[in-house]
């Protein structure tokens, strides 16, 4: 699992900074709808997922794809979905 820096002031380690940006890309780019398609792509059960927010989702599906080693998967299936955004 990517750790999480304590101190808000100090800068991103580079593994926080691509889980941060993936976290907005998803909430920029993709609708409620299609990221319950890139859930279901990546072998995730969004319903089991917890939040009630896009926000939240997005967050609860990309901290678990960390922990069940999916996260090449998941942003697989974003860049296949949006192969214009790197």
């Amino acid at each position: 699992m990517i750790p999480i820096s304590a101190d808000p002031n100090l800068p991103l380690q580079p593994d926080e900074f691509h889980r941060t940006q993936l976290r907005r890309l998803l909430g920029l780019c993709f609708s409620l709808d299609e990221i319950k398609t890139l859930a279901f792509d990546t072998g995730v059960d969004f319903d089991e997922l917890g939040g009630e927010t896009k926000t939240s989702k997005i967050r609860e599906l990309i901290l678990f794809a960390e922990r069940e080693n999916k996260i090449d998967a998941l942003v697989a299936a974003t860049g296949r979905e949006r192969p214009d955004i790197h």
